[in-house]
C-alpha cells in the first residue's frame, strides 16, 4: 500500500514535469519563430532601403545632384552604415559629396541621440560619423569621449578628432596619446 502510494507519487511527479518541460520547449519554439521573423522582416526592410538609397549614393558619388527621398526615422542606423561604409571606401571629391548628402538630410540632428544613448555599437557609428563630417561642433563631445574608460570608444573618438583636425587633436591628446597603454599602438603613430 505504501509503495503504492509512492509509485502514484512519483508517476504525478513525472507527469506534472513533463508537461512543464513540453511547455518550456513550446515557448522557446515560438521565441525561435519570432526571431526569425523578425530577420526576415528586418532583411526585407533593409532591401527596400537599399533599392531607395543605392541609386542615391551612386550618383552621389559620382559627383550628381539628386533629389533626395525622405529618410524614415527607422532607417536612419542603417543610412549612416552605409553612408560611413562608403565614406571610407571612397577618396577626394566623393567624400565631400557625400558629405553634402549627409548635411542635405540634416545627419547632423540625429546623431546625439545616438551618441548619449546606451546602445554601444550607436554610440561608435555617431562618433564615427561626426569624424567623416568633420563635425568642428562637437569637438568637445568628442574630446570627452577620449577620457572614456572603453578603450575602443575613446580610441574611435581620438580618430574621429583627427579626422577633423589633426594639429588640433595632437595638442588636445597630446598626454592621452603617450598615456592610454590600451590604445592600439600601430594606430597611435600612424596618426
Amino acid at each position: 500500500m505504501v509503495s503504492a502510494t509512492l509509485s502514484e507519487r512519483l508517476l504525478h511527479s513525472v507527469v506534472w514535469f513533463s508537461a512543464g518541460a513540453l511547455v518550456v520547449m513550446v515557448l522557446l519554439l515560438l521565441q525561435i519563430v519570432q526571431l526569425r521573423m523578425g530577420l526576415i522582416a528586418r532583411r526585407r526592410r533593409d532591401q527596400r532601403f537599399m533599392q531607395i538609397w543605392q541609386p542615391v549614393f551612386a550618383e552621389t558619388v559620382a559627383g550628381g545632384h539628386v533629389a533626395l527621398p525622405p529618410l524614415a526615422r527607422e532607417d536612419r542606423v542603417l543610412f549612416l552604415k552605409t553612408w560611413n561604409h562608403l565614406h571610407e571606401s571612397v577618396r577626394g571629391s566623393a567624400r565631400k559629396h557625400l558629405n553634402i548628402l549627409a548635411l542635405r538630410l540634416d545627419i547632423l540632428q540625429c546623431l546625439p541621440r545616438l551618441l548619449y544613448g546606451k546602445d554601444r555599437g550607436k554610440t561608435l557609428l555617431a562618433i564615427t560619423t561626426l569624424g567623416n563630417l568633420q563635425a568642428r561642433d562637437d569637438w568637445n563631445a568628442l574630446l570627452e569621449f577620449c577620457g572614456d574608460p572603453d578603450a575602443v570608444l575613446s580610441w574611435t573618438a581620438a580618430h574621429a578628432l583627427f579626422q577633423i583636425d589633426g594639429h588640433a587633436a595632437l595638442l588636445d591628446l597630446e598626454a592621452p596619446l603617450v598615456d592610454r597603454l590600451d590604445w592600439p599602438a600601430a594606430h597611435v603613430i600612424v596618426l
